[in-house]
């Protein structure tokens, strides 16, 4: 790189310059860095630009040619986007400089109109603009024989996270949401190959996720402006091009937070990609030395193929939790050992060992063959990760039978790790979404909407109730229009819908926008004010389910059976619950009607009824937790009624969970016994008993899990005693077997040592005496609550107090 050229820092200084409001459409605000990066010269950044809101009406009365008025009395808005800054530069002058931009630009311009269509290509997120910066020698206008560079700005719009950032985050992924990203990864990448398009550089960098869990693949037309092929001996190109910016440059500018710290050492290239000097030809003089390395000629275009091994690269990635699956050394080696790709490095396979499915980890395998002919189109693996996939399997043809042969003996005949309510119910729910632009409140509302069907696809569960609460609050309107998707399926809806879709048997053209939207507005005032009615003017038979009563805060749903718990350890179909809340989880955040809260509440409590223990304490808990400190009455008095609720389904924890109540519900909730709202204080005063009945629940099982740890040890499920061999100790002693309330069969035939016996005794003392603290901190912060409310002589005090006794169990 000459003294001329711009350098990666400099690209910071003239972002600001090449990128003014012209070109942006609004004021520049903030930059800030996006980490790690693509190659050495290349940055992203994630700017703001406060752009004025537009008069839509007096724009569309204007002219295509005129400029759009600026609302006169409207605050302007400010907008995030991404921008990808890279260098490009000519040896020759400025001539070819301006003719490679030209291709640039008209090849951006391609995918852009072939890509842009959210519809058809739903997991790609194209470069909306893009700017040429100006040149690095602007006084030097030579036309040949002077280096000269230019800056190129690739904008786009800003995602929630990149997976790369995701795997890192709090809350961690589960099983079943990886399981997603993989079946939306699969179809985007095949909707890429389906439009001949080839990414060329896929990592977990440039793979975007919403804020509800759906994939987006970005960076497509960078490889427009980067090599095919790499020398395998010369690395100064790959460092420039495509290994990751982290390490000292992150730690020296402070700009943590979106790295690792071994990014920068990731490679996702397929092995065919690199060649070697000499040999790319297909000559074979070298002997031993070509190590077998010139046996295909050098690609001169992407292909397909390299999309799938880059792709098995991020799965593996994926599931690991962030470790990378192959660096440049270990790429090299893996090429160097030729044949066909049997024999992977040591390191790779110790990390494929790790996933836990075993199709999964075939499919990843056979994703990283070293041969491109032998791995399969992402489409074709779908196939093979689907629980449809052993029956495919045996009527497939012989050619293709042989070409897979060892991908069809790795897989075995367990769980399949794509469940079918991905393809029948879920993903063509969240296609919806990510098609039409849809409000918070429109997403809620289709939330509503689908709640039985996806019920019933996922956790198998016919909700009637449920399905009847979320039908009166959508209303007659919302259920009208519809009512065309939704007769066809009448028949297997529950009575409360079929009922309303029999009374909605409407001409669609005799309502207008303006009676829509009276109507909604309506609803929502009605909804507002806790006292909506039921609509259905021909109510089922009383043989149906019955209707719940008018919406309120304190609505109990029906709780299911003590003996209901039916989810400690659900299937990979049942878990997919998880993704149907993350929408809601979305929603909640940019909601702005107090009405829209309280639904969401409603329905992540209907949820919890159905969903495992893990997913109702870690993700439903504190997310409940955090709306007890929203500006709206209604929505902090549902929320505690929810909470309390949510936690005392929770069955099982583990052990680092025993003190949540201490030392965080109680500390999230100790405000609300002040509020100013009545409303408030008598959702908490009926929810007290709830809650430190299950906070002492929390606290017993926890201590017996420690005082079966420290005093009992390890013993088997029967409670019997390790058979007694010469030399052996018994495990229990006597004492500790009384103290779990279990006899020792062996105690009599083993000799217990005094020392054992002495410090079974300390760890009971011990184990002991901390219960009795932790249940005397329980005690003081209930009995401080109870007093307050007994000795309360503001006006309305009793209202507080009668919703404590009611709470008593």
């Amino acid at each position: 790189v000459g003294r001329n050229i711009p350098t990666g820092d400099a690209l910071l200084s003239s972002l600001p310059k090449d990128l003014d409001s012209s070109v942006l459409g609004g004021q520049l605000v903030a930059i800030g860095r996006l980490w790690p990066g693509s190659g050495r010269m290349m940055r992203s950044y994630r700017i703001r630009v406060r752009v004025p809101r537009i008069d839509s009406k007096t724009t569309s009365a204007e002219s295509d040619n005129s400029r759009p008025n600026i609302a006169p009395n409207s605050l302007p808005f400010t907008v995030e986007l991404a921008c990808k800054a890279f260098i490009v530069r000519s040896e020759e002058g400025e001539t070819p400089l301006r003719m490679a931009l030209t291709e640039g630009d008209a090849e951006l311009k391609r995918l852009r109109s072939l890509l842009s269509d959210p519809a058809v290509h739903p997991h790609v997120l194209s470069y909306a603009r893009w700017v040429v910066g100006q040149s690095s020698s602007p006084n030097s206008p030579s036309p040949t024989n002077t280096p000269v560079a230019r800056p190129i700005y690739l904008l786009r719009q800003h995602a929630h996270a990149s997976l790369s950032d995701r795997l890192m985050s709090r809350p961690f992924l589960t099983l079943i949401e990886k399981n997603w990203i993989t079946y939306q990864l699969l179809k985007a990448v095949q909707s890429l190959h389906d439009a001949e398009v080839c990414h060329g550089h896929l990592t977990t960098e440039n793979v975007l996720l919403t804020s509800w869990n759906w994939v987006l693949i970005t960076d497509v037309g960078c490889q427009h402006y980067k090599p095919v092929v790499l020398p395998d001996d010369d690395p100064r190109e790959w460092i420039h091009w495509f290994e990751g910016r982290g390490g000292e440059d992150a730690r020296r500018e402070n700009l943590g937070g979106h790295h690792r710290g071994n990014g920068e050492k990731k490679c996702c290239l397929a092995p065919e990609r690199f060649y070697t000097p000499g040999f790319e030809s297909g000559d074979t003089e070298g002997g031993e030395e070509n190590d077998g390395r010139a046996t295909a000629p050098k690609p001169s275009k992407l292909t397909p193929s390299m999309d799938v091994f880059s792709l098995g690269c991020i799965l593996i990635e994926l599931f690991l939790n962030g470790e990378r699956a192959l660096d440049l050394g270990d790429l090299m080696e893996y090429r160097r050992q030729g044949g066909d790709g049997s024999t992977q490095p040591q390191s790779l396979k110790q990390k494929l060992d790790k996933i836990e499915s075993s199709k999964m980890r075939a499919a990843c395998r056979h994703m990283l063959s070293l041969d491109p002919s032998s791995r399969l189109s992402p489409i074709e693996y779908l196939e093979r990760l689907s629980s449809s996939s052993t029956k495919k399997k045996s009527g497939s043809a012989g050619g293709d039978e042989s070409k897979n042969e060892k991908l069809t003996q790795q897989q075995s005949s367990t769980s399949a790790p794509v469940p079918p309510c991905f393809k029948s119910s879920l993903y063509p729910f969240m296609l919806r979404i990510r098609a039409q632009i849809l409000s918070p409140e429109a997403r809620l509302a289709l939330v509503a909407l689908n709640y039985g069907d996806i019920l019933k696809a996922t956790v198998g569960v016919n909700d009637e109730w449920g399905i009847a609460y979320f039908s009166r609050v959508l209303g007659p309107t919302l259920c009208r229009l519809e009512n065309p998707l939704a007769g066809a399926n009448s028949s297997k809806t529950g009575p409360v819908t079929r009922a309303v879709s029999e009374r909605n048997q409407n001409d669609l053209s005799k309502l207008s926008l303006d009676e829509l939207l009276h109507e909604t507005e309506d609803l929502l005032r009605r909804l507002d004010s806790g006292m909506l009615v039921s609509n259905i003017e021909n109510p089922p038979d009383k043989t149906d389910v019955a209707l719940p009563k008018p919406l309120a805060v304190f609505d109990q749903f029906p709780q299911l059976s003590p003996g209901a718990n039916w989810l400690s350890q659900p299937s990979p179909t049942q878990s997919s619950i998880i993704i149907l809340l993350q929408v809601v989880f979305s929603s909640v955040g940019h909601v702005h009607r107090a009405s829209s809260k309280f639904v969401a509440l409603k329905m992540m409590h209907r949820i919890a009824l159905f969903s495992s223990d893990e997913i109702r304490l870690q993700r439903i808990v504190p997310f409940v937790t955090s709306l007890l400190h929203d500006s709206e009455p209604i929505v902090r008095a549902s929320g505690i009624s929810v909470l309390s609720s949510v936690i005392s389904l929770v069955s099982t924890f583990p052990p680092s969970d025993s003190q949540i109540f201490p030392r965080y519900v109680f500390k999230k909730v100790a405000h609300l016994i002040t509020d100013a709202s009545l409303i408030v204080r008598v959702a908490f005063a009926q929810n007290i008993a709830v809650l430190a009945e299950t906070a002492q629940r929390f606290l017993d099982v926890g201590h017996s899990v420690s005082l079966y740890d420290a005093v009992a040890g390890r013993r088997s499920c029967d409670g019997n005693i390790r058979d007694n061999k010469a030399g052996t100790a018994a495990i229990f002693s006597e004492e500790a077997a009384l103290l779990l309330g279990k006899q020792s069969s062996a105690a009599d035939d083993i000799p217990v040592s005094s020392s054992n016996i002495d410090s079974s005794d300390a760890a009971a003392t011990t184990i002991k005496s901390s219960y009795d603290s932790d249940l005397a901190v329980l005690h003081e912060v209930v009995f401080r609550w109870v007093v307050h409310i007994t000795t309360d002589t503001s006006d309305h005090s009793s209202q507080s107090k009668q919703a404590l006794l009611r709470g008593l169990p």
